[in-house]
């Protein structure tokens, strides 16, 4: 037990009291209450007893808001939950759109009774709402193809659970029979998976372009799909979101692990779906990771290469790398991140490696958000010049214009003869847009070969060459600078 002369307050910033926040989707669930301010709608993110905060996607400048006191409610469809008045306090650009943080200055919000009304609000809404009406708006064909996927996993559900009730002993997939009968359905079901995958992508491209056939499809897919799919462990952290964002490194290490994961012999089924579905993360790491062979091998003797990678995540790619017995040159790899999670995960797995290569290899790794290096004066101006700067993966949450700022700013800080390499996921009829956009709530920018070939125009004397992964779900744009003179 510690005295009160023992007791310790907080240092800095956290002196100051601040109340406790929590996350829209730990209270509300799956459907959590409209964001309003000003008449803008936002997507709620986090609330507290006094204050609240939204993401706005559509790049509005709020600038001029900063301050002001606006109007904010929450609601559930024309239910109000909260009026209030507010003032928007802090403004916080990332690749999700601005953070919007808000401060309620003529109330405050009773977050357990807030949770209750917003309970009693959604059931009054559906019991109101003509569901008959929402489901027409879905295409037949498209629920054709949910029921056929319903179809197809149940009837593995169903013959899984009849083998474990057999063979309780074996249930939890150890090396023995019920692994290879999972081997034995990973086979057969993966090319029904992939066609019902393919026929859903080509019913929604149009889709995305209607906003209200959108709203509806999306609503019937979280309805009736996205349920059948969580018991995956991979399905759920993608569609759960638990650091807050998508895609984060967990998630990508499981994809890169290939392990069966789950609870139960169809739960790792359906996980190994959702790997599969990630298929291309592992390809563009494997493409990354040949860049950086070829960027380190073609230096001059004695000469070292400098490689930067931006939204580093888990750092798969630097970390196989290291795997080689010896380097060809000596090699420092700069890893950015805006989660220091990830950040650690990657110096964890990456700087016993380093070691092993003694000076020959160098890591460092910085805690920086991606907007924060867009800044005049930002943290890439105190890196010498680049040989190899990668980004596969932080493009898929930028608007065009953001995307363009980048690779202008990334361009200009490599050395003479380096490259710059993009990644994006694209848009084509094997995308993962079904998967993770409508069944995993996983909103991603598809670009085709064409608009990467536009975002990457106007860079000096570059030359560029464009290449998809095996999946066709990635486009890698590999944009070199000329060598000096």
């Amino acid at each position: 037990m510690q005295t009160y002369e023992e007791l310790v307050g907080g240092e800095g910033r956290l002196i100051y009291y601040r109340a406790e926040r929590f996350r829209a989707k730990d209270l509300f669930g799956l459907s959590h209450p409209e964001l309003t301010v000003g008449g803008h709608r936002l997507s709620l993110h986090d609330l507290s007893m006094s204050g609240v905060a939204g993401f706005d996607d559509r790049s509005a400048d709020w600038s001029q808001s900063v301050n002001r006191r606006l109007p904010m409610r929450l609601l559930v469809g024309n239910r109000p939950l909260h009026e209030s008045m507010c003032e928007i306090r802090r403004l916080e650009p990332t690749p999700f759109g601005v953070k919007i943080g808000l401060k309620l200055v003529d109330s405050y919000l009773d977050i357990a009774s807030l949770v209750s009304r917003h309970e009693e609000a959604q059931v009054r809404r559906e019991l109101d709402s003509d569901l008959s009406a929402e489901v027409a708006a879905v295409p037949a064909e498209y629920r054709r193809v949910s029921a056929d996927v319903i179809h197809m996993l149940h009837s593995y559900r169903g013959a899984l659970r009849r083998l474990a009730d057999h063979a309780p002993g074996q249930a939890d997939v150890r090396l023995n029979g019920m692994e290879e009968v999972l081997w034995h359905c990973e086979e057969r079901i993966l090319p029904r998976w992939r066609e019902l995958w393919f026929e859903a992508n080509d019913l929604l491209w149009p889709v995305v372009e209607d906003p209200d056939v959108y709203r509806a499809v999306k609503s019937y897919t979280e309805t009736v799909l996205t349920p059948e799919f969580l018991i995956g462990p991979i399905w759920r952290r993608g569609y759960e979101k638990p650091f807050g964002y998508p895609g984060d490194f967990k998630l990508m290490h499981q994809i890169y692990s290939h392990e069966w994961q789950g609870d139960t012999p169809y739960g790792k089924l359906v996980h190994r779906l959702g790997v599969h579905v990630g298929e291309f993360v592992a390809n563009r790491m494997v493409m990354m990771k040949d860049a950086i062979a070829e960027t380190v091998a073609s230096k001059p003797r004695g000469r070292r290469a400098h490689i930067a990678s931006l939204g580093a995540g888990p750092a798969q790619e630097v970390a196989s790398y290291l795997d080689v017995p010896a380097l060809p040159r000596p090699a420092t790899f700069t890893l950015m991140d805006q989660d220091h999670r990830a950040l650690s995960h990657a110096y964890e797995q990456t700087h016993p490696k380093v070691l092993r290569h003694g000076g020959a290899a160098q890591l460092r790794c910085l805690h920086v958000s991606f907007m924060q290096l867009l800044k005049a004066g930002s943290i890439l101006d105190e890196l010498p010049p680049q040989d190899l700067i990668y980004s596969v993966g932080l493009t898929d949450y930028l608007s065009d214009k953001r995307v363009t700022s980048l690779i202008q700013a990334l361009y200009e800080r490599l050395a003479p003869g380096g490259r710059l390499v993009i990644g994006n996921v694209k848009r084509s009829r094997e995308a993962s847009l079904w998967p993770l956009e409508f069944i995993a709530d996983w909103n991603l920018i598809y670009r085709e070969e064409a608009d990467m070939r536009r975002l990457t125009n106007g860079l000096p004397g570059s030359e560029r060459e464009f290449l998809s992964d095996e999946t066709n779900c990635v486009v890698m744009a590999y944009v070199k600078k000329p060598e000096q003179g």
